[in-house]
């Protein structure tokens, strides 16, 4: 049996294939995992901009990034002056 990937509650962003006039409601909050139709698990989803609620498929949302692609570097220690 296949797992809901997002729960309750949290935020997703739905992929309204290059609809830019839609992509204004991301993101969504997760509101409800629902029964899967065939192989395709289903979520409602509800934005803050709109007044009702949608049903997404999972294969359409991917989670909202709140932080840019991080890039792990190692500091290196203060230059102290003297030589090792």
């Amino acid at each position: 049996m296949t797992t809901h990937r997002y729960s309750v509650g949290d935020s997703v962003v739905l992929d309204f294939q290059g609809e830019q006039l839609f992509a204004k409601l991301n993101p969504f909050t997760i509101e409800a995992q629902l029964p899967p139709v065939g192989s395709f698990l289903q979520y409602r989803i509800k934005s803050a901009v709109e007044n009702f609620r949608r049903v997404a498929p999972e294969d359409k949302l991917s989670p909202v990034s709140n932080e840019p692609d991080a890039v792990l570097v190692e500091a290196s220690p203060p230059y102290s002056g003297e030589e090792d």
